[in-house]
């Protein structure tokens, strides 16, 4: 199965100049993580500009999530695969990823309500 990695850094680009930098940014630090590793992007507008360009730039070697979407603020995480450019995912590992993904919310989930913070579950 494949594993799931938690996102270890948060890129807020709300304050970074125009699309061009934000983008330049955001696949600088993803760069610079090893597989398996992630990061958070915190966006002001849903950021499909941004995946475009992971797409065109770095296909293949990331999986994108959305965590927010708006209208305020946009959260995506995108984690770096163990693959090489360019290389798609079998079917069996799309699921396997994200079945591993839906696993670790129901246990963060549940884990705040067990701990009574019902408001932190309700909102995974």
């Amino acid at each position: 199965m494949s594993s799931v990695a938690t996102a270890s850094r948060v890129v807020d680009i709300r304050s970074l100049g125009a699309c061009a930098d934000r983008k330049a940014h955001v696949l600088a630090t993803f760069d610079t993580l090893p597989p398996g590793d992630g990061l958070v992007v915190v966006n002001d507008h849903r950021p499909r500009g941004l995946l475009l360009h992971f797409q065109e730039q770095r296909p293949g070697q990331f999986e994108w999530s959305v965590l927010e979407d708006g209208p305020e603020v946009w959260r995506v995480e995108i984690l770096r695969r163990d693959a090489d450019a360019g290389t798609l995912r079998e079917v069996m590992e799309a699921l396997a990823w994200d079945h591993d993904r839906l696993d670790a919310l129901e246990r963060k989930a549940f884990a705040a309500r067990a701990a009574a913070e019902l408001a932190d579950a309700a909102a995974i």
